[in-house]
């Protein structure tokens, strides 16, 4: 792998860290667009993701995902082997909705709740919809390699609000209480040590 690219991805995830409280190990949410890119690139996803991410991964996908492939049928067959081979993450939808549509509604969910995932995909439309929702990082497969997608605007600005609120709380306390003077703090005199 690249330093450069590994660089990258620490950059990344050290914003999603501090900002999100993403942290290993890694909950990993796949689509079959992803799996299928993998399997194109003959990429093994349970050594080169925590590889990338730099720890304990955790690979998942769900049942509308796993719907969605075998309704496709024998194009996709590969990426459906490789989807079945992960953990099942629950999704309420019974009538199962297409793939992009329910990965969107569990980052959504995720957004609030206590489990973050990590949402890998190479499906442009359900990218979109993804980088709507703060703190969501993305994963897609280009040039034979695991990327992660840079930090969406909407991640960015969410992170941002948080630094406004201290400063409206500065100014608050420092009407009510008044500027508090700092005291200066008196030298004491040096004196030369006797063994001299």
């Amino acid at each position: 792998m690249k330093v450069r690219r590994i660089k990258r991805a620490n950059r990344i995830l050290t914003f999603f860290k501090y900002n999100y409280k993403i942290v290993p190990p890694f909950r990993v949410l796949v689509d079959g667009t992803f799996c299928n890119a993998a399997l194109a690139n003959k990429i093994n996803l349970r050594e080169q993701l925590p590889k990338y991410l730099g720890g304990v991964v955790e690979i998942a996908t769900t049942k509308c995902v796993l719907s969605e492939l075998e309704s496709i049928g024998s194009p996709v067959y590969g990426a459906l082997v490789i989807a079945r081979q992960f953990e099942l993450d629950v999704c309420p939808h019974t009538p199962h909705r297409p793939a992009a549509e329910c990965l969107a509604h569990l980052a959504r969910r995720a957004s609030k709740g206590k489990t973050k995932y990590v949402v890998a995909t190479n499906d442009d439309s359900l990218s979109e919809k993804l980088r709507e929702i703060a703190g969501t990082p993305i994963l897609y497969i280009k040039y034979n390699a695991i990327l992660l997608d840079r930090v969406s605007e909407t991640s960015k600005s969410a992170a941002e609000a948080p630094k406004g609120e201290i400063d409206a709380i500065k100014a608050l306390k420092a009407a009510v209480l008044g500027e508090q003077e700092v005291k200066k703090k008196k030298r004491k005199i040096k004196v030369a040590s006797p063994a001299s």
